[in-house]
């Protein structure tokens, strides 16, 4: 996988996601983690809350 300078990957155009809903919301919630890891918070908190997201938007059945 391609990384540049700052850590973001770079996806060759002619590359199609399989699950682009999924792969997005993944990111999201990995740089959510991030975030919340920079802020020092503890991981135990960090881990804990990324459950409750994926729970929440299996009974909702919507990605935001």
């Amino acid at each position: 996988m391609a990384v540049d300078g700052s850590g973001r990957v770079h996806l060759p155009g002619s590359v199609q996601l399989l699950h682009p809903e999924q792969q997005t919301f993944d990111g999201m919630l990995d740089g959510w983690r991030n975030q919340q890891l920079s802020r020092n918070l503890k991981f135990d908190t960090t881990y804990q809350r990324i459950p409750q997201v994926r729970r929440f938007v299996g009974d909702v059945n919507e990605f935001p």
